[in-house]
């Protein structure tokens, strides 16, 4: 747009990375985005944030916005500023990379990205597909969620990150030595399972199938394959998220109508506001996804738990993300190729409880040692490709505006000690 200045094609020293979002709040994007700035290299990186939202006042969401405010070098509430402002704002401090965190979702501002404040921008983690938007130049994912053979689908060239795309603090968040979790642990004895699932309202002996997502993601193909489950094994039960409201009623009324299933074995709770949520969620026996649109942080929290997790990638990267988390906890066995092989490895893990044990054991171990829930090595990979962005625009004298887009694969810096 008009004065903006994207002149610079070197940098010394650091990266000056911008996160603009309206997503600075206690959601999901927001405590991912702590842990992610506070992971960040202070040798390789300046992080500016710039919110598109305002502080709500709220006791939670404020503090969580403070604490995002401390984790990066600087921190900037633009919500009141037209476009114009905005994008003088970050032009100004010299954003080498401007990261847009909305994409088309709620309280985007795509005509403040479309005035172009940095000379590279780039679309990142809450808009999860192709945001279609020309002054968005790369797209950053894993060679799972954004396979390669799929390029022609995106408007953005790719940026494939080692292992997974999806970032998360879950290893400094949440622990694992409450009580609920401990009793949802492999080891734990039968009556303290039992004890723990009654204490919130779970059936105590039945296998039980979950799915915690939004129920707006619920979709026939799934819904007629728990269906069958619950006919043919009698010991199961389903258990899902009574959100939002109208749709959990209405999926309460599919079950009566479906008929010749006890009601008493569809369970629905509310959100679990505890902190415990996770060991809560873990009693349950196995997580199926939705293959259109798979669980994200919800299955981040159900790895984290090492609740088995089932997972259908498809061809949209909003229905690979759970086959990206999956193989970056070296869970493949989590991966089926149909809904049919979806609702035959569960029975398998129903008929045959050391299946079920050891998956949940392997879990248990991967998720301290596999890379998935590595923050610092998931960002130091992410820094790697925010380096080959940067090398590719300074070396092309005529930037990246135009229709020859490199993709960029880099690879892993490995654990970090």
């Amino acid at each position: 747009g008009a004065g903006i200045d994207s002149s610079w094609r070197s940098v010394r020293g650091r990266l000056v990375i911008g996160y603009v979002t309206s997503h600075f709040t206690s959601s999901s994007i927001g405590r991912e985005m702590l842990f992610l700035l506070g992971s960040h290299s202070e040798q390789s990186v300046a992080a500016h944030c710039y919110a598109l939202n305002s502080d709500e006042g709220s006791w939670l969401q404020h503090t969580w916005r403070t604490h995002i405010a401390q984790a990066c070098h600087s921190f900037q509430d633009v919500s009141g500023m037209d476009d114009g402002a905005a994008a003088a704002v970050i032009n100004q401090d010299k954003v080498h990379i401007l990261i847009d965190l909305n994409g088309w979702s709620g309280g985007h501002r795509v005509s403040l990205i479309t005035r172009r404040p940095a000379p590279i921008q780039v679309n990142y983690k809450n808009w999860v597909a192709s945001a279609g938007i020309p002054s968005l130049i790369f797209n950053i994912g894993d060679r799972i969620v954004c396979p390669p053979e799929l390029q022609a689908d995106y408007s953005e060239a790719m940026v494939l990150v080692a292992n997974s795309y999806f970032i998360s603090g879950h290893r400094y968040q949440y622990r694992l030595d409450n009580p609920v979790q401990i009793a949802s642990e492999v080891d734990a004895p039968k009556n303290v399972r039992a004890a723990a699932r009654r204490e919130h309202g779970l059936p105590e002996e039945h296998f039980l199938v979950a799915n915690f997502n939004n129920l707006d993601k619920l979709e026939p193909r799934l819904w007629y394959e728990w269906v069958g489950l619950l006919r043919r094994h009698p010991h199961a039960a389903l258990w899902l998220q009574k959100y939002p409201p109208a749709k959990a009623a209405r999926v309460h009324d599919m079950a009566k109508e479906e008929g010749q299933i006890d009601m008493s074995r569809l369970v629905m709770t509310p959100f679990f506001k505890s902190d415990h949520h996770i060991g809560i969620k873990a009693l349950s026996d196995v997580f199926v996804d939705n293959p259109t649109y798979n669980a994200h942080s919800t299955a981040m929290d159900t790895l984290w738990g090492a609740l088995p997790f089932v997972s259908l990638p498809e061809e949209k990267m909003a229905a690979r993300v759970g086959a990206s988390l999956l193989m970056a906890l070296d869970s493949a066995w989590g991966v089926v190729r149909s809904v049919e092989d979806m609702s035959s490895l569960v029975q398998q893990m129903m008929r045959r409880p050391n299946i079920l044990r050891r998956l949940r054991r392997r879990l248990q171990t991967a998720r301290h040692s596999a890379p998935l829930f590595d923050t610092v090595r998931a960002v130091r990979n992410l820094e790697i490709s925010l380096r080959l962005m940067w090398e590719v625009h300074a070396a092309d004298s005529s930037g990246l505006g135009g229709r020859e887009r490199p993709h960029i694969i880099s690879r892993d810096v490995g654990p970090i000690s």
